[in-house]
């Protein structure tokens, strides 16, 4: 079993992930907002007072932000917990695109994050090894996505978004259980290479705090045509 990434070092490991090369170093709103809560943490009073009012919705139980600037979109979705209204999932998609070097194409990117409590009955049950323990966490994020998208299903953006986000996490699982020889790749701050069919090249990583809290990154990018942009 591998040991636990102490927290400190987990959230430099993310930071350096969302802002390398590819990425794009600048911070949009929602990301920076998306940054500073903390699942398990923040509360709901205080997640409400980080994100703007424009272009959020809200239930009871879950927030959605959404920003748009250009071609550069970006989406958020916070789950509070019905116990004491703390964050339990933090859900956060970006995509930017710019023209590329080459004339007539695009160059876009994607950046996936999914940070949750994972419940105990999940975490222990007895695993034959780590391979299997990280895919069960890999589909509880992914049915997670699902499950907090729905309350959101009204919006287009939203239902547009999320469900590129779902097939994105989705390819990658089923690439993760096929290839157990290269899954420890996935703890590596370089991730779990593999291809989406439109998203195009992604990396995958899974990182482990001491809270129960796991967080799941998906970087990927791709040089498309202006008509079948994302």
């Amino acid at each position: 079993m591998k040991k636990q990434i102490p927290n400190l070092l987990i959230g430099l490991i993310i930071l350096a992930l969302l802002s390398a090369p590819g990425c794009s170093s600048n911070s949009l709103p929602l990301q920076k907002s998306f940054a500073e809560i903390k699942t398990a943490q923040t509360n709901s009073t205080e997640v409400m007072n980080m994100l703007p009012e424009e272009g959020l919705l809200v239930t009871d139980s879950a927030v959605s932000a959404f920003h748009k600037k250009g071609w550069t979109k970006e989406l958020g979705i916070v789950r509070f917990a019905e116990t004491d209204a703390s964050v339990q999932r933090k859900e956060y998609m970006q995509i930017r695109s710019q023209l590329a070097a080459i004339p007539l194409f695009v160059d876009e990117k994607l950046i996936l994050q999914v940070q949750s409590v994972i419940p105990a009955d999940i975490l222990n049950q007895p695993y034959e090894n780590d391979l299997r323990k990280h895919e069960a966490v890999l589909r509880y994020c992914h049915q997670a996505l699902q499950d907090d998208g729905r309350a959101f299903s009204y919006d287009q953006q939203t239902e547009s978004l999320i469900g590129l986000a779902r097939t994105v996490l989705g390819v990658g699982i089923q690439q993760f259980a096929a290839r157990p020889r290269e899954s420890e790749q996935i703890l590596d701050p370089k991730g779990f290479p593999y291809e989406h069919p439109t998203v195009g090249k992604c990396r995958l990583n899974l990182f482990q705090q001491d809270n129960g809290v796991y967080t799941v990154i998906i970087r990927g990018g791709k040089w498309n045509d202006p008509i079948t942009t994302w």
